[in-house]
């Protein structure tokens, strides 16, 4: 099997700011930035080798935890995934109401976000987190390999979010 990835991040701003009345000009800052990332086949620097994709639904105040290095994670043409090396992460909460939290409470738990049993991310409604880690060495998963997901809805709201996880067997 082969996998390359291509993933755009692309920043075009324009901000601007009047002036006094008097002026003639209106100061504008610009910001064009092309951020992409590129992996090749292969799981030296720049490169991966598994994806794991999917839309998972929560029920209010339900919680999946993902467990990247034992076999339980299919990849799309459903073998399953042993990754050892975690290079990017991609959420998207597409509920519109109940935040994403993601990570801590797992007894293995993944330290994307620091080293502590309560380091977390709320990911808003609508709301989109990528990481990456394109180097070599990436976020050893062969230890810490879970990464827990829980709806903070109060009532009964469930929730989908879609996930992309990419990396090195």
């Amino acid at each position: 099997m082969a996998l390359t990835t291509s993933v755009g991040i692309k920043f075009n701003t324009s901000y601007t700011k009047a002036t006094a009345l008097d002026s003639l000009s209106t100061p504008i800052d610009n910001v064009i930035l092309d951020a992409a990332i590129n992996l090749a086949t292969g799981s030296t620097a720049d490169k991966a080798d598994l994806i794991y994709h999917e839309v998972l639904t929560l029920d209010s105040a339900g919680t999946t935890e993902l467990v990247f290095n034992d076999g339980t994670l299919l990849d799309p043409f459903g073998i399953a995934l042993t990754m050892d090396i975690l290079k990017l992460l991609y959420v998207h909460n597409t509920a519109t109401s109940a935040g994403l939290i993601i990570g801590a409470g797992a007894a293995t738990q993944m330290l994307l976000f620091g080293d502590g049993a309560s380091d977390t991310l709320l990911l808003p409604p609508g709301g989109k987190f990528m990481w990456s880690a394109p180097n070599a060495t990436g976020l050893d998963v062969t230890t810490n390999d879970t990464l827990k997901f829980e709806n903070d809805a109060v009532g009964t709201e469930s929730m989908d979010f879609n996930i992309i996880a990419i990396g090195v067997d």
